[in-house]
């Protein structure tokens, strides 16, 4: 078992993606560093991100280059000044080198042009069979598209950013990616344009109105009579895409908090990994909490509470109790709280990470 690197608490990273750039003679003017400083991974030439969020990012990407030797590097710009983004870019990966730190060329550029309202992720020679341009594009139109619609384009940079990182991570564990091997398979080009773009339509702040779906569908997805129950509908919802906030298979408040929150097809991709795995099930008195023993920090538990019609999902207390870590690796913000009945014959270290493996008395 790995021992959890130090938890980088990300929460809800407020990023606003904006700043005047223009190209002269092909090159990135003056406005952008001459290159990438070997502190910083984020550039926010706007300056509309707090310093507390700007300091969470560049270190979460710190940390991912310092265990994964992969160089990502995010730009935000106002305009590409009538260049096209994938040639915008791939100038920009020259010119600033990125990879070029890296055990080969490892590196990952995120551009976000707002007037353009485009967005590109260009990879490095060595980094494409991890990320396809397919990889690229899913996640571009299926996990960033709906939250810069939605008017929330900090969120759905951070959203996108932890299956980025998971990506890296999930192929690290398939023995797929070895981030101490030595590449450098594109010669003296460290990208040749592999990627993706999308366009993306930044809506405004203003929450739209969640939909609901039809009433067969309605009386599906209901509070059942185990938690178990419950929580296999509510996977069955997720791989069919389902985005009701306003199923009875939730609490009250996780109804009201799904309809003020983005649901992507993508985070619902996610949740198969879930489907058929094995688990455990503690229930005390009218609170029970599912959990996955099995995969150590990887699978985050589901919290769930009984009402009068049956077991529903508890998804505001495992916003506020759950958090992740650069590794995607879940841990609790706190001990003290209901749920933590279920954990009582496991070691919870300092940092709120369950060790499923070390029993205590």
């Amino acid at each position: 078992m790995k021992y959890p690197s130090k938890p980088i608490f990300l929460g809800v990273i407020i990023f606003s993606l904006m700043a005047a750039i223009l190209f002269i003679d092909g090159r990135p003017s003056s406005a952008l560093d001459k290159w990438p400083r070997k502190d910083q991974w984020l550039y926010d030439y706007a300056h509309l991100i707090s310093g507390d969020s700007e300091l969470r990012i560049n270190n979460f990407l710190r940390l991912f280059f310092v265990e994964t030797d992969i160089e990502f590097i995010a730009v935000s710009v106002e305009n590409l000044g009538g260049e096209e983004i994938n040639v915008w870019t791939d100038q920009l990966f020259q010119e600033w080198k990125i990879g070029k730190r890296t055990k080969g060329h490892k590196g990952l550029l995120l551009i976000l042009a707002e007037d353009e309202q485009q967005v590109r992720l260009e990879v490095g020679h060595d980094l494409e069979e991890v990320y396809t341009d397919g990889f690229v594009g899913y996640i571009e139109r299926d996990q960033m598209k709906p939250f810069f619609k939605e008017g929330r384009v900090g969120e759905g940079f951070e959203a996108t950013l932890e299956l980025i990182v998971g990506r890296a991570w999930k192929s690290i564990e398939r023995g797929t990616y070895l981030p101490e091997a030595e590449l450098g398979t594109g010669g003296k080009y460290l990208s040749s344009g592999a990627g993706a773009q999308q366009h993306m339509e930044i809506g405004s702040v203003r929450q739209p109105e969640k939909s609901s779906v039809a009433d067969e569908i309605q009386s599906r997805y209901v509070a059942q009579a185990t938690p178990g129950e419950t929580l296999a509908l509510y996977l069955e919802a997720s791989i069919r895409h389902i985005k009701d906030p306003n199923l009875g298979i939730f609490t009250d408040e996780t109804k009201e908090f799904f309809r003020k929150w983005t649901i992507t097809n993508a985070q619902q991709d996610n949740q198969r990994q879930f489907h058929g795995a094995p688990h455990s099930v503690k229930i005390q008195r009218n609170l029970a909490v599912i959990y996955y023993p099995d995969k150590d920090w990887t699978y985050n538990p589901f919290f769930l509470r009984k009402g009068p019609e049956g077991w529903q999902l508890d998804f505001v207390a495992m916003s506020q109790l759950i958090r992740f870590n650069h590794r995607n690796q879940w841990h609790f913000v706190s001990r003290d709280h209901p749920y933590i009945f279920a954990f009582s014959g496991y070691y919870i270290d300092k940092n709120g990470f369950v060790w499923f493996k070390k029993k205590v008395r």
